[in-house]
């Protein structure tokens, strides 16, 4: 049965409530079709804990089900790689690998990463942490604080503490940390979000614009029609 294309109206229904609830958290409309952004100041980590906040509360008004919400940092995933020794000259290379990561496929995923250079040694690593990473995101409770734990010994302290600081700023709202996040993200380096549903359709991202201090999030309107 083809899909049914969503009316002007519904479409400017969704912009209109997505506009609302990202204004009342102090977003400012950047191109009038599902973008918003707010200047960072110091080391304030609110407006990345609003982004997410703004990101909830604008899905859920929309009855969007079953969607979450994903936190990282480019340093996370950079960090990591590091520790594994691969070369940064081929990190670039290893994203699309990571990105696409199924448990049900780890042989796939250590070969695409030995086709791209990364050593025998360091893609068995990587298969590990990201296959445990994956089983602790489908736990019911304590989630983040595992994967912090985990990442400890891997990531400077600095960056979990960023990262901490966000998830403290949202409160009850469901956050989920994601070491893979960067990889296919079109914003600059830092933090980085991501709002997903559970069939792995993107509903938006987030994060610095051109290493700014600007940070930004852009709603994916025609995926979020698609589920209403």
């Amino acid at each position: 049965m083809a899909s049914t294309k969503p009316t002007p109206g519904k479409r400017d229904h969704v912009i209109g409530v997505i506009g609302e609830v990202c204004i009342s958290y102090g977003f400012e409309p950047f191109d009038g079709f599902g973008t918003f952004q707010k200047e960072i100041v110091g080391t304030d980590k609110s407006v990345e804990a609003n982004a997410i906040l703004a990101v909830n509360e604008a899905l859920e008004r929309l009855g969007i089900k079953h969607f979450s919400v994903y936190l990282s940092h480019s340093e996370v995933l950079a960090n990591i790689l590091e520790t594994v020794r691969v070369p940064e000259s081929l990190q670039p290379k290893t994203f699309a690998a990571i990105r696409s990561f199924s448990k049900f496929n780890i042989e796939g995923f250590v070969d695409e990463l030995q086709e791209v250079g990364v050593s025998e040694t360091a893609s068995t690593v990587l298969a590990d942490l990201f296959l445990t990473t994956d089983e602790i995101l489908n736990q019911e409770h304590d989630i983040n604080q595992t994967i912090v734990t985990n990442l400890l010994n891997i990531v400077n302290t600095e960056t979990l503490t960023e990262l901490g600081q966000i998830l403290r700023l949202t409160g009850r709202k469901p956050v989920l940390i994601d070491p893979a996040l960067p990889c296919e993200s079109p914003f600059g380096p830092g933090i980085v979000i991501e709002a997903r549903t559970s069939g792995l359709d993107v509903l938006g991202c987030g994060g610095y614009i051109n290493e700014s201090t600007t940070f930004a999030f852009l709603f994916e309107i025609e995926n979020i029609l698609d589920l209403m």
